[in-house]
């Protein structure tokens, strides 16, 4: 692993600047005391500040209703006011062996109240009362006003959690928490002290081609041995700005001059270029080389996608429940998923400023497929689910080309209307089951003869002339 494949990890794990940092972490202190030793990725997010910046005011954040959710810019479980999560991230194999969040709100419902909501069970881990949710994860209750969830629901590995001693975050995360920006409402943190491989450095320095011809390889290459940690910081006032930072050891004036073009070519090569940086201005400190710079409403999307994580329900007056047209509940939910569905699909695909191509946003892909994936069920017309359902493979099918490696988007958990599952969380096949799986055949080919953006085109065609004529609406 080289420091190069390590930058891109900032923003994959995000799971969204100015003034002299302040201990604004302070309302996070007794979060923070909950997050394992062995975690190496933190964010925290003040969702609270988040939906009363004046942006999310002017848009509407607050108010949009739950079927809206991922559409959403800076997307975070209704009714949290903040939350950490931290995970356990090998640097090596890009894979996560946990992660957790902890969630604050006014109140948390009792843990009955959210398996119901979540259609889960309750069960005991380590003596403690804990749901499990076929949504993928595991929670309980730290005290009345904080919910911690483990996903995915691993119960040896929330057993050893719940029995953790508290007040154990490593060194480099518990800085990055105390510099928290007081004007900052999103912290993204990635300990990366003793991760990278000197030897590897070198050679993957030389193959970039942001540094063809360059004469200083050797001390790049020794300063970014050196890197500690990444920041990642979003302050959103009436607009929103990012503030990405690279902690070393040692001076990284070296890096200065080819920093920012490292950092694009390591985001784009690893599918998870963000056009926005292309415009950030970038200093060099004593020991850290910050960039900073405006991010759009799609940029904020796309880390949004990044930062995913479950959705507990924390609302104890059913407002956290499906909400349904009492004249024609299926049109309403139909609706509402083929908006949502459109939404993500024009800020991924139809980004006529992406000059890279989506090639390019390889990463993203995935992430948007997740998303698309884990849209409301409940309610929606059969074969708009199976339009959903195609939308998703195809998607993944790309992904697969793009990276050079095919991959499956994991049929979601909580597909009510097409799933149902027994005690243990063993899924049970039905009639809309065997629809997906016709839409999976035709996903199959995505990409033969054709791109990505018109298949998908011809498939959204036929759905919306469908569901026009089914239910004599537009769609």
């Amino acid at each position: 692993m080289t420091a190069l494949r390590l930058l891109p990890t900032a923003f994959f794990l995000l799971g969204a600047v100015s003034s002299l940092a302040t201990p604004a972490y302070a309302d996070f202190l007794d979060m923070l005391r909950r997050v394992p030793a062995e975690a190496n990725v933190l964010m925290l997010i003040d969702a609270e500040q988040v939906a009363a910046s004046p942006l999310a005011t002017r848009e509407g954040w607050r108010e949009k209703r739950e079927a809206d959710y991922e559409a959403r810019p800076l997307t975070f479980p209704p009714h949290a006011t903040k939350l950490v999560r931290a995970a356990q991230f090998d640097m090596d194999t890009h894979e996560s062996k946990w992660q957790i969040a902890i969630l604050e709100a006014a109140r948390i419902p009792t843990l009955d109240q959210i398996a119901k909501k979540a259609q889960g069970y309750l069960d005991t881990v380590a003596n403690t009362s804990a749901v499990w949710s076929p949504r993928g994860w595991y929670g309980f209750k730290l005290n009345d006003h904080a919910l911690g969830v483990m996903f995915p629901p691993n119960r040896q590995y929330l057993a050893r959690w719940i029995k953790s001693p508290p007040g154990r975050m490593s060194p480099y995360l518990q800085r990055a928490a105390d510099r928290k920006n007081a004007k900052s409402q999103v912290v993204l943190a990635i300990d990366l002290e003793d991760v990278v491989k000197p030897q590897q450095v070198e050679e993957r320095l030389k193959q970039m081609e942001a540094l063809k011809g360059n004469k200083n390889i050797g001390e790049i290459a020794k300063t970014l041995t050196s890197l500690q940690g990444v920041r990642f910081e979003v302050a959103i006032g009436d607009k929103a700005f990012g503030n990405l930072t690279l902690d070393f050891a040692s001076n990284p004036s070296a890096i200065g001059g080819v920093a920012k073009s490292l950092v694009l070519e390591a985001l784009g090569d690893a599918g998870l270029y963000v056009d926005d940086l292309e415009g950030w201005a970038l200093s060099v400190d004593a020991k850290s080389v910050p960039l900073h710079g405006g991010l759009s409403h799609s940029a904020l999307m796309r880390l949004s996608s990044l930062l995913e994580l479950p959705s507990p329900p924390l609302d104890e007056s059913g407002r956290d429940a499906d909400k349904v047209d009492a004249g024609d509940p299926k049109l309403y939910a139909t609706q509402n998923y083929f908006k949502s569905t459109q939404t993500l699909l024009n800020d991924l695909l139809a980004r006529k400023s992406e000059s890279r191509g989506v090639a390019h946003s390889a990463q993203f892909i995935e992430m948007y497929a997740r998303r698309i994936d884990r849209l409301p069920l409940v309610n929606v017309d059969p074969e708009m689910q199976e339009y959903g359902q195609f939308v998703v493979h195809a998607l993944g099918e790309a992904y697969g080309a793009f990276k050079g490696a095919g991959i499956k988007s994991g049929v979601r958990s909580q597909q009510v209307s097409a799933y149902n599952y027994d005690y243990y969380g063993n899924q049970v096949a039905s009639g809309a089951q065997q629809r997906a799986a016709g839409a999976e055949d035709r996903a199959a080919g995505a990409l033969t003869g054709v791109s990505l953006r018109q298949q998908i085109a011809d498939e959204t065609s036929k759905i919306r002339r469908l569901m026009t004529k089914r239910y004599n609406v537009n769609f």
